[in-house]
C-alpha cells in the first residue's frame, strides 16, 4: 500500500507541476464541414505571411487542435492552412492572439464535362482509432426511440443474455459523452432508454479505448447534442411505448434541458411496467449413489415490476475551455414480486419471490476539466436491496420435502476518484496523457433460512451468511497518440493496476495499441491490441444460494477466479460505407455459469467455474444496400471459431470446438414521406456453452 500511495502523489505532484508548462502562447481552433460536424485527421499547418514553417498539427476526433507558436510573435499576422483528403483546401489568415478560431471546409467534387458527381455522405468514417457513425443518417427513417435502440443499430452491436455485445470483443464499456457508465445491467438499459433518439449525435466505437476514458477493450462512446452546444432555451420530449408479448408492456419517458450560457440542465424521467411469463421444460438422466435415474421437470411461472429512473446532469462553462459538471442517476424498482411452479418426477414445488422494500440504486458524479488538458472528477455509487423467497417442495406421493423463507439482502457502497492530465508534444499532432484512479468498494451480503409451518425445513447443507467485503484497486497510467504522417495514426498505452479484494492481492501490467491508416480518402485500415481483467460479481464470492425447483439450484462459489482477455482486431473500410472486421480473442481462466449434477443427490447445480481458456477467432461483415430512393437495408454478417478447454469441471475434462455464424438483416422501405414501413430478421446458428449445445 505504501507503493500504490506514493506513485499516487508522485502523479499528483507532476500534475500540479504540468500547470506552469502552458505559459507559452498556443494557437487553438476547430475544423468543421459546411454542416458544422468535426472534421478528424485535418493537417493544420501554420506559416508566416511570407510562406515560412512555423508549425503545424493534425485535428482530434471533435476537430479541435493546437499549434504552439514557438518561433514567432503572438501579435503578428500569420497564414493558417487547413488540408484534408475529403475536402478543399482552406486558407485564412490571423493574429496570433486571435483566441480560438473556427475553420469550416468544403467537401471536394468529382467534377466530368457538364456534370458533377457527390459522393454519398459516409454512415462512418475513422480517425483516431475510432469507427464514428453519423447517428441521424444511420437510423433515418427506421423506428427508433431512444439511445438503447440506437446502439443495437450500430454494425456488430446486439443484445445477448441482457447485455450489450460488440462482435469480436470480449466485453463492451458505454460512455456517454465521454464519462464512463459504471451501472450495468437493467441499470444500464434504463439509463439508454431515457436517453431520446434525438438526442444522440454520432457514436464512436472503439476496439482500443484511450486509457482516459478508465475503460479497458472495448467501448462506445455515445455522443449527445447537448455535449456539442445546443440552441438557447427550452426543449422538450414526450414519449410513450407499448410492447406486447404474452403479457402487455408499458413504457413512459421524458426529456427536458434547458440551456442558456453558461449553463446547460438536462433532465431525464423514464418509467417501466413489465409482466413477463417464463417457461422451462427439463429432461435429465442423473447418476447418484450408483444408479441412473431419469429426470423430468416443467417449470411455468410470471413476474412483475415497476421501474423509475431519473437521470439529472449539468455543466456549468467556467471559460472557453474549462466546464463543471455534476450527473446525478437514481433508479427505483417497485412492486417486483415473482411466481412459479414445478411438477415433474421429484414432486411439485412452489417459488414466491418479492421485494421487502424497493431496490435502490444512486450514483453521483462531479468532474472538472481545464483548459490545459487536466480533468478531475470523483463518483458515488449506492446499491440496496432486500427480498425474501418463500420455497416450498413436496414429493410424488404429497409429502411436505421443504418449506422454507430464504430472505437476501445486499448494501454496496463504492467510491472512485481519478485525475487525467494531457500535454501536446513538440512533434506537431503528438500528445502524451498520463492519469490515475482509486476505486473503493464495500459490500455486505446476508442471506438467512427459516421453516414455515409446522412440518417446515430448510434445504440440505443451507447456512446463513453475513459477510463483508471490501475491494480496493489502484491504478496509473501513461500513453501517447499521434500521426506518423497526414494518413497514419497511432496511439499506445500501459496501464498498472493494484486490485486487493478479501485476501486476495494482484498485481497488472495492460498493454494496449491502435493504429489508423487511410489508404485513400474513402479506403481505411485500421488495428488494435487490447488486454483487460473481468472480476467476479460481489454476490458470487458470498457462495449464496437459490433454488428454482424441486431438481434445480444456483450456487454461488467463493473460489471463483478474475479472468485475463487479449483482444486483437483489424478493420477496413471500404468507399466510407463497407467494414470488414477481422478479429481474435484469447481469455485464459475465462468463467461462465455451467449447470452439473451432484454426485449424491438429485440436484442440478448452476455454478459458475473457471476454464483453462477460451478463444475466439472471427470475422464480421457490414453491407448497406440502396434500393432507389424507397428502400434502404443493411446486411450483417459474424461467422466465428468458439474453442474452449476445461481440466476440471468436477470430475471430467473436456475440450469443444464450434463454428458459429450471426446474420441480421435491417430493412427501411419508404412507402410516403411521413410514412415508412420497417422489417428486420436475424438468424443464429446453435452454438455450445461447456458440455452443453446451445
Amino acid at each position: 500500500m505504501h507503493t500504490t500511495t506514493l506513485s499516487l502523489l508522485t502523479l499528483a505532484a507532476a500534475l500540479l507541476t504540468s500547470l506552469g508548462a502552458h505559459a507559452q502562447h498556443r494557437l487553438r481552433g476547430r475544423v468543421a464541414d459546411a454542416d458544422g460536424q468535426p472534421v478528424a485527421q485535418a493537417a493544420v499547418i501554420l506559416q508566416t505571411v511570407d510562406s515560412t514553417y512555423i508549425n503545424s498539427a493534425v485535428t482530434d476526433s471533435l476537430g479541435a487542435f493546437a499549434i504552439d507558436m514557438t518561433d514567432g510573435n503572438a501579435q503578428q499576422t500569420y497564414r493558417l492552412i487547413v488540408q484534408h483528403v475529403a475536402y478543399e483546401t482552406q486558407e485564412q489568415t490571423l493574429r496570433g492572439d486571435a483566441g480560438e478560431c473556427l475553420v469550416r471546409l468544403k467537401e471536394r467534387a468529382r467534377t466530368m464535362p457538364e456534370v458533377v458527381v457527390r459522393g454519398e455522405r459516409p454512415i462512418a468514417r475513422l480517425s483516431g482509432g475510432r469507427i464514428i457513425y453519423d447517428v441521424p443518417r444511420l437510423v433515418a427513417g427506421g423506428v427508433v426511440t431512444n439511445a438503447y435502440e440506437t446502439l443495437l443499430r450500430l454494425p456488430g452491436v446486439r443484445e445477448e443474455n441482457g447485455a450489450i455485445t460488440l462482435a469480436g470483443a470480449p466485453r463492451l464499456s458505454i460512455l456517454i459523452d465521454g464519462r464512463k457508465m459504471t451501472v450495468s445491467g437493467d441499470a444500464l438499459r434504463a439509463v439508454l432508454r431515457a436517453i431520446p433518439a434525438e438526442q444522440v449525435q454520432s457514436a464512436e466505437v472503439m476496439y482500443s479505448a484511450p486509457p482516459q476514458y478508465h475503460v479497458r477493450g472495448a467501448a462506445v462512446l455515445i455522443v449527445t447534442r447537448g455535449a456539442k452546444g445546443a440552441e438557447a432555451g427550452w426543449q422538450g420530449q414526450v414519449n410513450a411505448g407499448y410492447t406486447q408479448r404474452h403479457y402487455a408492456n408499458y413504457s413512459l419517458g421524458a426529456a427536458l434541458s434547458y440551456t442558456t450560457a453558461p449553463w446547460m440542465v438536462r433532465l431525464n424521467l423514464s418509467s417501466d411496467a413489465n409482466h413477463t411469463r417464463s417457461g422451462l421444460d427439463l429432461d435429465a438422466d442423473h447418476l447418484y449413489q450408483g444408479t441412473r435415474h431419469p429426470i423430468e421437470q416443467h417449470d411455468r411461472g410470471e413476474s412483475r415490476s415497476r421501474t423509475h429512473l431519473m437521470r439529472l446532469e449539468t455543466d456549468f462553462r467556467l471559460t472557453e475551455k474549462s466546464r463543471l459538471g455534476m450527473i446525478y442517476t437514481a433508479q427505483l424498482r417497485t412492486g417486483r414480486r415473482s411466481e412459479g411452479g414445478s411438477v415433474g418426477t421429484l414432486g411439485a414445488s412452489r417459488s414466491q419471490t418479492s421485494d421487502e422494500r424497493p431496490t435502490q440504486l444512486h450514483n453521483v458524479q462531479l468532474d472538472l476539466t481545464t483548459g490545459f488538458g487536466l480533468c478531475l472528477g470523483s463518483e458515488y455509487t449506492r446499491y440496496d436491496e432486500h427480498r425474501q423467497q418463500h420455497f416450498s417442495t413436496c414429493t410424488a406421493d404429497g409429502r411436505i420435502a421443504s418449506d422454507f423463507i430464504a430472505r437476501d439482502a445486499q448494501t454496496i457502497d463504492r467510491l472512485r476518484v481519478f485525475a487525467d492530465q494531457s500535454h501536446p508534444l513538440r512533434r506537431a499532432g503528438w500528445k502524451l496523457n498520463y492519469g490515475a484512479e482509486y476505486l473503493y468498494a464495500s459490500d455486505r451480503s446476508m442471506q438467512t433460512y427459516r421453516p414455515t409451518g409446522a412440518d417446515g425445513s430448510t434445504p440440505p447443507n443451507a447456512r446463513n451468511i453475513d459477510s463483508r467485503l471490501t475491494e480496493r484497486t489502484a491504478r496509473l497510467y501513461v500513453g501517447f497518440e499521434g500521426a506518423l504522417s497526414p494518413a497514419l495514426t497511432f496511439s499506445a498505452s500501459l496501464t498498472g493496476e493494484d486490485y486487493r479484494f478479501a485476501d486476495v492481492r494482484d498485481r497488472t501490467l495492460f498493454p494496449e495499441l491502435s493504429a489508423t491508416w487511410a489508404i485513400a480518402p474513402t479506403h481505411m485500415l485500421q488495428a488494435s491490441l487490447t488486454s483487460d481483467k473481468v472480476y467476479p460479481a460481489y454476490w458470487e464470492n458470498h457462495g449464496g444460494r437459490s433454488f428454482l425447483n424441486a431438481y434445480a439450484e444456483v450456487h454461488g462459489n467463493p473460489l471463483l477466479r478474475p479472468h485475463r482477455t487479449y483482444a486483437g482486431r483489424l478493420s477496413y473500410i471500404l468507399r466510407s460505407r463497407y467494414v470488414l472486421t477481422l478479429y481474435a480473442n484469447h481469455m485464459p481462466d475465462y468463467s461462465v455459469q455451467l449447470p452439473w449434477q451432484a454426485p449424491d443427490r438429485p440436484a442440478l447445480i448452476y455454478q459458475s467455474t473457471n476454464f483453462d481458456y477460451k478463444q475466439i477467432v472471427g470475422v464480421n461483415v457490414l453491407i448497406p444496400i440502396r434500393v432507389g430512393a424507397a428502400l434502404s437495408s443493411r446486411l450483417t454478417a459474424n461467422t466465428f471459431l468458439d474453442d474452449v478447454r476445461h481440466s476440471h469441471f468436477h470430475d471430467l475434462a473436456f475440450r469443444r470446438r464450434r463454428v458459429a455464424f450471426f446474420s441480421r438483416l435491417d430493412n427501411t422501405l419508404r412507402l410516403t414521406p411521413a410514412l415508412t414501413l420497417e422489417l428486420n430478421a436475424a438468424y443464429i446458428t446453435p452454438n455450445m456453452q461447456g458440455l452443453a449445445d446451445i
